[in-house]
């Protein structure tokens, strides 16, 4: 029984050291115009912000990986005179599925941010984008969950 026990232990930890994960640079890409309103004068900003992340996710384990989940979440942070900073500006999550053991998955999640762009188009600061990897190794009557994060600051040049 020891030696199936410690098999198993053996196997686990083999697959959990060799599922690996990259997250690639995140790219924010915006489009932002302004509306010029003649009564009563004022001005307005309407549009989108898109921030789009790739992750690869290696399974080079023994196990296939079930439930794999990719999720992005974006805060603002380091604006002057805002109350931007510490919000959520925009999340996003996506069910993968399943990677086969020996098998990568490589894809790009999106989030489209589209609250805030008043304030957005007119001050600058930074936007922090927080990625979760999370997944199950599948060891038929165990499932082991393994949870990946990563963060990135990226610089926010308000267009206007």
């Amino acid at each position: 029984m020891a030696i199936l026990i410690s098999a198993f232990v053996g196997t686990l930890l083999y697959t959990k050291n060799n599922v690996s994960y990259d997250v690639g640079e995140a790219t924010i890409t915006s489009y932002i115009f302004e509306i010029v309103i003649i009564f009563p004068p004022s001005i307005d900003y309407e549009g989108f912000i898109v921030t789009e992340t790739p992750f690869e996710i290696i399974n080079g384990g023994l196990y296939n990986i079930r439930d794999l989940q990719i999720s992005l979440k974006v805060y603002g942070q380091g604006f002057a005179i805002s109350s931007l900073n510490g919000i959520l500006l925009g999340q996003g999550e996506n069910t993968i599925g399943d990677v086969a053991k020996g098998d990568t998955w490589t894809g790009a999640l999106e989030v489209n941010m589209t609250s805030n762009i008043a304030v957005l188009a007119i001050q600058d600061g930074e936007m922090r984008v927080e990625a979760e990897i999370s997944l199950l190794i599948d060891f038929l009557l165990y499932k082991a969950p393994i949870a990946f994060n990563d963060t990135q600051i990226k610089p926010w040049n308000s267009p206007f």
